[in-house]
């Protein structure tokens, strides 16, 4: 059981009374919740239910306004409240660590307009996001480095591992490693210190010997996903549809079939699989709107439905833009998204 202390004046001396304590299932302190059995289970409900309400809301709001405003809104409110003293409870469950994600990735579905068996690995890729699990593992490492670097308060520094090269006094192909304290349970073992030099010990060199803070972070920051700005064009209407189409989960036929959504892929051409290739460059339906995207679009990079959905980083930002605004005319007049 946790102990719980009620009505205790903070400028006095804390006496143990018995009549003040009381036996608890669970606790919180500073907004982390412990729980009697030293998992965080507990914890990982109230930020679950806490973000979940945020993200109703950021549901209520996704035709009212646009994507880059929802894609703030996420990482501004929402994703905090995920990550609040994540260095402590990283080590939850597998389970508990996936509820956060599931949080994550419905926004990402409200950001882009994916539905809900978009594949996460398309829809992170389009969102420009990173999986919690992976941040909290970065945050864990940005609060070892100001231990190893002498950057965090005396009581902290004195956590500071001993180098493998030390303990040995000789050279070894790990000496530059630390050495990761010894555990007899599992729990312990992925606790924030030992965690902690496992993840360190993983990185490359020249990283680990990166004392400035700031240089340090751009490091592991360095292969972040960057959504692309063309991404933000268009209202929200064709701005979902654009989404949906690079995701494969839009309402093509061959999408739908494909996420088992429906059982015919068959076009209305006749076409037997209408996909984002037949429906940019084959469908007969829509010649005269492919006509005019397709003598724009020559003129300036090849016709390929990578530089249709994602433009090219060989052209400039305005030739870019031009052909997107192109694109979005083109699915405006086929109307078949209507």
């Amino acid at each position: 059981m946790l102990i719980s202390l009620k009505n205790t004046s903070v400028a006095s001396p804390v006496i143990f009374d018995t009549h003040k304590l009381d036996l608890v299932n669970t606790h919180k302190h500073l907004g982390i919740t412990l729980n009697k059995n030293l998992t965080w289970s507990d914890h990982i409900d109230n930020i679950f239910t806490s973000a979940n309400k945020k993200v109703a809301l950021l549901s209520k709001l996704k035709n009212l306004i646009d994507r880059r405003t929802l894609h703030t809104m996420y990482t501004s409110f929402i994703r905090p409240s995920l990550e609040y003293g994540s260095i402590i409870w990283n080590n939850c469950s597998e389970i508990d660590s996936d509820r956060p994600e599931s949080i994550q990735r419905r926004a990402a579905r409200i950001i882009t307009g994916g539905i809900i068996r978009t594949p996460s690995a398309l829809l992170y890729e389009e969102v420009g996001l990173e999986h919690l699990s992976k941040r909290r593992d970065k945050s864990l490492l940005l609060f070892f480095h100001k231990i190893m670097f002498d950057k965090s308060p005396e009581y902290l520094l004195s956590l500071k591992p001993t180098p493998t090269h030390t303990r040995h006094n000789r050279n070894l192909r790990t000496g530059n490693e630390l050495d990761i304290p010894k555990s007899r349970i599992e729990k312990y073992k992925n606790s924030v210190i030992p965690k902690a030099i496992t993840l360190w010990n993983q990185l490359s060199p020249d990283i680990k010997g990166l004392a400035n803070y700031k240089l340090f972070k751009e490091k592991l920051d360095q292969n972040i996903p960057q959504t692309n700005q063309l991404f933000f064009m268009g209202n929200r209407k064709t701005n979902i549809i654009l989404a949906r189409l690079r995701m494969k989960c839009s309402d093509l036929k061959g999408h739908l079939f494909q996420l088992k959504i429906i059982d015919n892929p068959t076009c209305k051409c006749g076409y037997f699989y209408e996909d984002s290739i037949h429906y940019f460059f084959v469908c007969p339906r829509f010649t005269q709107q492919r006509n005019i995207l397709h003598n724009y679009v020559i003129a300036h990079a090849p016709f390929t439905l990578q530089i249709l959905l994602n433009g090219s980083p060989d052209l400039d930002n305005e030739t870019n833009t031009d052909i997107y605004q192109h694109v979005i005319r083109y699915i405006e007049g086929t109307k078949r998204f209507d």
